[in-house]
């Protein structure tokens, strides 16, 4: 049965709207900064040196995400496992955000620093929000922006240091949540707080900077910067384990000096959440690359992991990417112009009409051999000259550097009127061979 050209560009459009109205969550909208609190980074704002110390004082096994968090799903067993989020710079789409709440009830944990970034795309699973909000304290060291905090783990007190910190919020009971992907086994959530600022703090909810007086001065017992979150299931057993912490510099390479708790810590609060042979996997996905390259890379690894799974919704992902993919194959066979036969525009031999190409002239042998002497001999003065000054001044340059030449190639930069043009090719092929 023959199909109209009509119906066929109906077709068309039809196949790539369903496409790319699945397609489009997974492309994410980057933080326009360079990017940083990477686990692999070597810069004083990256979390590289924290990465080192897991790897070498603990018996952790730690690894990375680059691609997508669809990974987590191959985890046999995730509560043996910590997901560390540090700043995320992208959202998690509806799709990756529905993996991660499988994790968590399958008895996976997940450590998530942020403040002024896209951490809420996480929090919004959870009854818990990032103000996104600076907060002052008095309680500072050397500069105000230094805030001194006692945090605990399991009753243990740790006095850590944070820098330019926001604060969370807990939602009231009644308060739905903004993203809900969890399953029928999913009962409650169990919060508690295990670090505040001090009675002395206030909110710049006018973002103007400085105390003033639309800012909220702290309760007694201080603005929540740390909170930890169970998932349980509908028996009251906890599943995962979630903690927010309201900076995500706070395991960055300059804050952990001798002088300041954060590493020791941190560690403790692992220590609680996993077992000493655990697996701990820094979310790398969340963060911006420094090249085109290694950001496509990050693209196209992480849409294979998203096409790798079993849901209704990638099965229609995966037939519509086949569809457009057979689209546009025969688009591209239709409209693909008859190859022409390729002639090389280079060709040297002059009894040959080369048409439309030009033929090689005794300049182009002597600027190309210049260029040679340029980067072989590392002739600085050629680098402002023109072809003609170059040209003019190769006799001195001969004589400083003490380059020898051939006579033939001597004779093509001095006296080029005396080479027929019938050593052209020859002469061509000995400047091809001057080794750089």
């Amino acid at each position: 049965m023959s199909i109209s050209d009509r119906t066929g560009l109906i077709l068309l459009i039809a196949s790539l709207s369903i496409f790319s109205l699945f397609i489009f969550p997974i492309f994410q909208e980057e933080i326009e900064r360079g990017p940083q609190l990477s686990a692999y980074g070597e810069d004083w704002n990256d979390i590289s040196d924290f990465r080192t110390q897991l790897g070498i004082n603990t018996e952790y096994n730690v690894s990375a995400i680059l691609s997508n968090p669809a990974i987590l799903e191959d985890i046999d067993t995730p509560s043996e496992s910590l997901l560390i989020i540090a700043g995320a710079e992208s959202p998690y789409s509806d799709i990756e955000l529905d993996i991660i709440a499988d994790y968590f009830l399958r008895g996976g944990n997940a450590l998530v620093l942020g403040d002024f970034d896209y951490s809420n795309s996480v929090a919004d699973l959870f009854p818990i929000e990032f103000t996104n909000l600076k907060v002052w304290d008095e309680n500072y060291r050397d500069n105000v922006s230094l805030i001194e905090i006692d945090a605990f783990v399991q009753q243990r007190e740790y006095q850590i240091l944070l820098n330019e910190p926001s604060t969370l919020e807990i939602a009231k009971p009644t308060e739905p949540l903004k993203k809900n992907f969890w399953g029928s086994d999913f009962g409650l959530f169990r919060t508690s707080v295990f670090a505040s600022t001090s009675a002395n703090s206030w909110l710049d909810l006018d973002e103007d900077g400085y105390v003033s007086g639309g800012d909220t001065s702290a309760p007694d017992t201080g603005f929540p910067v740390g909170i930890s979150c169970e998932i349980l299931d509908t028996s009251s057993k906890t599943r995962g384990t979630v903690v927010f912490i309201s900076d995500s510099s706070f395991l960055v390479d300059g804050m952990l000096s001798n002088e300041v708790n954060n590493s020791a810590f941190a560690m403790d609060l692992i220590n609680t959440l996993i077992p000493q042979n655990g697996t701990i996997l820094f979310d790398e996905s969340r963060h911006s690359q420094d090249g085109l390259g290694s950001s496509l890379y990050k693209t196209a690894l992480g849409f294979y992991f998203l096409l790798s799974g079993d849901t209704q919704i990638l099965q229609i992902i995966r037939f519509n990417v086949l569809i457009s993919v057979l689209i546009f194959t025969l688009v591209l066979s239709v409209r693909q112009p008859k190859p022409t036969r390729w002639r090389h525009p280079y060709f040297m031999d002059p009894e040959v009409n080369l048409g439309r190409y030009r033929p090689l002239k005794v300049q182009d042998l002597q600027d190309v051999l210049l260029e040679r002497l340029r980067l072989k001999y590392n002739v600085y003065e050629f680098d402002s000259l023109d072809f003609h000054s170059r040209l003019r001044t190769i006799e001195n340059v001969v004589k400083r550097y003490k380059i020898v030449l051939d006579l033939e190639l001597i004779k093509l930069l001095i006296k080029p009127d005396q080479i027929p043009k019938t050593r052209y090719r020859k002469i061509a092929k000995n400047i091809q061979e001057l080794s750089l």
